[in-house]
């Protein structure tokens, strides 16, 4: 059980075009599967070396150690089919359980472990399915796509470079060429894990206690294993070959949560009803959703005193502008306000204890919150029912339901399914009784969620601040590939200040090319016009997605440190002092803080011990600095960085402030997303001597203080491709991420797009120099650069548009050059209520002489050097479709 074998990872799959989904890897070898005599599994292509070799499958229960299938008694092995693919199947016992490994070859080789009770029940911990250690890259840096278990969980990239851990869920995807692709099926009877120390890799099932017996169902786990260059494109793949709801095109449109929160009214939602049927395209924007706050409580759906009408009125209204509603539903949440915990206390999930297991405590849900156990068919039958009523009495087109992971934890006595096969039980009945209606996980297990939702919220909340629009940026560009599954919800597309013009153009950028769901979250009564602006250029959402090309290019953690430029001067140790409350006094370096409390940085202060606290509370630490001040300006910039703080600071030097971010009350803003990193005047730091670093936190409910040391910056270069008038079209973005202007390289030639290409600025609408395979640009801070790229024509052709951030996706139904007529005609579609242009590129010795269309045009400049020139061919007044031309 303890001997490890060897990962041999070689390349077998080609790169999926950009802007496609994934292809069935065609000319994947096939793969199959061999078994040694202490049945230890090697995974083996037609030709070359093993991919997987040497590696052990155990099953274990809570009452014993692990059982590899070499240790199980009456042992039988056996050739079977499975879809038609050869496989072979180990069958055994241990004691009075029977464990059976089958081991399908194929294009997509699959190990799938059924562990089926012949008496007394055991509860079953795990299957395990691999304990190996990864070898180096071939060539570059052994890298790990590491995925987090629910939709709000980190997803990230980390090197394997023999110190490193991480836990990843689901799927994994080891980088580089070659490369390896892992997935957990979607039925399993437990929730994959993957556990990366150093370069050691598991694999493992987590059953949770699962019962096994002679009268309980078997629990089946499976694995699914795809060697190749494109691993993540492998993964979906995987996905896209599990069990898919009906196709629905990805929403767009707006939901109440992310300004007005759980105060939101009647009023509200009306208000921005009528906002939203003034500014945007019902062809491109769908829906109204509204979101929690319109309860009564958790358990009790219907509208509290806020929506006087009731749903059924407010879902009339909005059907009446054109609009389709939706509703926020956390279907598995109950508290005591609702009834459900007296009526049916014998519905509630149990801890380990016995007791209710507990959950969020919200107020405005009516308290704490428990969970449902959706093992149970009246349980079951209450789920189908809400959701039926939601669309069928209350009028609702799309569902949003939310915390759902609470469904896939604890348990209750005698139970016959796992937790994650109960949550998969109240998932069933929640959409069969949403039938025709668009149903949206969020909080959601993403393993056990597959094949059961239209869309799936795949990264944190965000907020309107520059560091709390990334954590949902660097989810929605490492989890690309999972549209494959589902329309990704990248969370919500917020504009408003304190965002900045270029902060905002960045984060729709990111959300237009990821192709996935765009809902908008602004107040919009209150949004400024030139907002507005910006959230039109997003929709409808581009039928593409982006390829993320500078994946495992991050920074590595510094914080706690004092650093010049990128070097590291001094590091801050990983506990400090403590001390829950306020006093201005604590800044001051001299305070003797001997009698402070010392907690660890880097977890929220609850889990340091202070748990149920909010309001204000103090840090402190000491560091000694070098003998000398770095030599400037060569050295760089003095900075602090200190991590993610929850959810307002103020940071001090030896006294001296240095930096904040959010707000105190009674102005009230938090920030708890953003990344602390301040500059620190030099005079400030005291050279050869001790110093002192004071921060002052507020926490206004929920986790606080300094919570996380790792930036976790998004990756910064994505290109999708379209096709337009029969060509290929490419939009590439480049998004700075930091505080100062930053050089961005984008290998196109690398992934397969060669040039010349003529460059549009589509954020600025103008030519810019044409490039070759290799775009490299200085980009301003907090800022993206956007360009669309074309061939050239042998004539003039479209070089961009201003419907769309991604070029060619939307608006250009037909191009067409007639040399001999000398005339550019273009058939644009799909337009929004505002003006419109388009940009023409034209060869040198070309010049416009007219324009005709269906409705008013004008050339009205040309821009650009004899070598890249471009006129703007502009149409003043608003219309859904124009057919236009341009003779030259």
């Amino acid at each position: 059980m303890h001997r490890r074998g060897f990962l041999t990872l070689i390349g077998a799959t080609g790169a999926v075009p950009l802007g496609t989904r994934p292809a069935r890897h065609r000319e994947t070898p096939l793969w199959r599967f061999v078994l040694d005599g202490r049945l230890r599994w090697s995974l083996v292509p037609r030709r070359g070396s093993a991919a997987v070799a040497g590696a052990e499958i155990a099953v274990r229960f809570a009452d014993g150690a692990p059982v590899p299938l070499a240790a199980l008694t009456d042992v039988h092995r056996f050739p079977s089919g499975e879809n038609g693919a050869p496989s072979t199947t180990v069958v055994g016992r241990t004691g009075a359980v029977e464990v059976a490994a089958t081991f399908a070859d194929g294009e997509r080789p699959t190990i799938t472990v059924r562990v089926r009770g012949l008496g007394a029940e055991r509860a079953l911990r795990d299957v395990q399915f691999l304990d190996l250690m990864v070898p180096r890259a071939q060539r570059g840096r052994r890298l790990a796509w590491i995925n987090g278990y629910q939709s709000w969980s980190a997803c990230r990239v980390v090197e394997l470079d023999g110190t490193s851990e991480a836990t990843g869920h689901w799927q994994l995807a080891l980088l580089g060429q070659p490369g390896l692709a892992l997935a957990f099926g979607e039925d399993d009877a437990g929730a994959g894990e993957f556990q990366l120390a150093g370069t050691r890799l598991v694999a493992v099932s987590r059953c949770g206690g699962r019962p096994v017996g002679a009268t309980v169902p078997a629990a089946t786990t499976t694995l699914r294993i795809l060697p190749g260059d494109d691993p993540l494109a492998a993964l979906g793949t995987l996905v896209s070959l599990g069990e898919a709801p009906e196709g629905r095109p990805a929403p767009a449109g707006w939901c109440s949560w992310y300004e007005l929160f759980e105060r939101v009214t009647e009023a509200d939602v009306i208000a921005n009803l009528e906002v939203a049927r003034r500014e945007f395209d019902p062809r491109a924007f769908r829906v109204i959703q509204l979101d929690d706050g319109y309860q009564r409580a958790a358990g009790d759906w219907d509208t509290s005193d806020k929506f006087p009408h009731g749903h059924r009125w407010l879902t009339e209204q909005i059907h009446a502008a054109g609009f389709e509603a939706g509703l926020w539903i956390a279907p598995f949440a109950v508290t005591e306000r609702s009834g459900i915990p007296a009526a049916h206390p014998d519905w509630l999930l149990l801890g380990e204890y016995g007791a209710p297991l507990p959950f969020d405590d919200q107020p405005h849900w009516g308290g704490r919150a428990w969970g449902l156990d959706a093992a149970q068919r009246d349980v079951q039958d209450f789920l189908r029912n809400l959701t039926r009523h939601a669309v069928t009495e209350w009028g609702y087109d799309y569902l949003k339901l939310d915390f759902l992971y609470y469904g896939a934890r604890g348990t209750r006595p005698g139970r016959r399914l796992g937790p994650t096969e109960a949550y998969r039980a109240g998932m069933r009945a929640l959409r069969e009784g949403a039938g025709r209606a668009f149903v949206l996980g969020c909080g959601a297990p993403l393993q056990h969620s597959l094949g059961l939702v239209h869309g799936m919220r795949i990264g944190g909340d965000v907020d309107a601040s520059w560091g709390g629009i990334q954590p949902a940026a660097q989810a929605t560009m490492l989890r690309l590939h999972l549209d494959a599954a589902w329309h990704n919800d990248p969370d919500a597309l917020v504009v408003r200040e304190p965002l900045q013009g270029d902060e905002a153009r960045a984060w729709a950028s990111v959300v237009a090319l990821s192709g996935g769901m765009t809902l908008f979250s602004d107040h919009l009564p209150r949004l400024r016009a030139d907002r507005f602006a910006i959230l039109r250029r997003t929709i409808p959402v581009a039928p593409v997605r982006a390829a993320v090309l500078d994946l495992g290019t991050g920074e590595p953690q510094r914080a706690p440190a004092l650093l010049a430029g990128d070097t590291v001067l001094a590091r801050l140790p990983p506990r400090w002092r403590f001390r829950a409350g306020d006093d201005a006094a604590w800044s001051d370096p001299a305070l003797d803080d001997s009698a402070w409390e010392e907690i660890p940085i880097g977890v929220p202060w609850e889990r340091a011990g202070h748990e149920g606290l909010d309001g204000y509370a103090w840090y402190r630490a000491r560091f000694r600095a070098p003998a000398r001040a770095p030599a400037r300006p060569q050295a760089g910039a003095l900075v602090l960085e200190l991590g993610k703080i929850d959810d307002v600071d103020e940071t001090f030097v030896n006294g001296v402030r240095v930096g904040g971010s959010g707000a105190f009350p009674p102005n009230y803003r938090a920030e708890w997303q953003t990344y602390r990193r301040y500059p620190v005047p030099r005079e400030a730091v005291r050279w050869g001597r001790a110093n002192v670093v004071a921060v002052r936190v507020y926490d206004g409910g929920g986790a606080g203080g300094m919570w996380r040391l790792t930036r976790d910056r998004p990756p910064s270069v994505m290109l999708a491709r379209a096709r337009a008038g029969g060509r290929d079209w490419w939009t590439l973005a480049l998004v700075n991420w930091d505080d100062e202007p930053r050089r961005l390289r984008a290998d196109l030639a690398g992934h397969g797009v060669r040039g010349p290409l003529a460059a549009y600025d589509v954020w600025a609408e103008t030519r810019r120099p044409d490039v070759q395979g290799v775009v490299q640009l200085t980009v301003a801070p907090r800022s993206a650069a956007v360009l669309g790229l074309r061939r050239p024509g042998r004539g003039p052709f479209v070089l961009g548009t201003t419907r769309h951030v991604v070029q060619g996706a939307v608006d250009l139904e037909r191009e067409t050059w007639d040399a001999r007529r000398r005339i550019l005609a273009g058939r644009s579609v799909q337009l929004d209520r505002g003006p419109y242009a388009v940009t023409i590129a034209v060869p040198p010795g070309m010049h416009p002489r007219a324009c005709r269309a269906g409705v008013a045009c004008q050339v009205t400049h040309a821009h650009g050097g004899a070598r890249a020139a471009a006129i703007r061919l502009e149409f003043p007044e608003p219309a859904p479709e124009i057919d236009w031309e341009v003779e030259f």
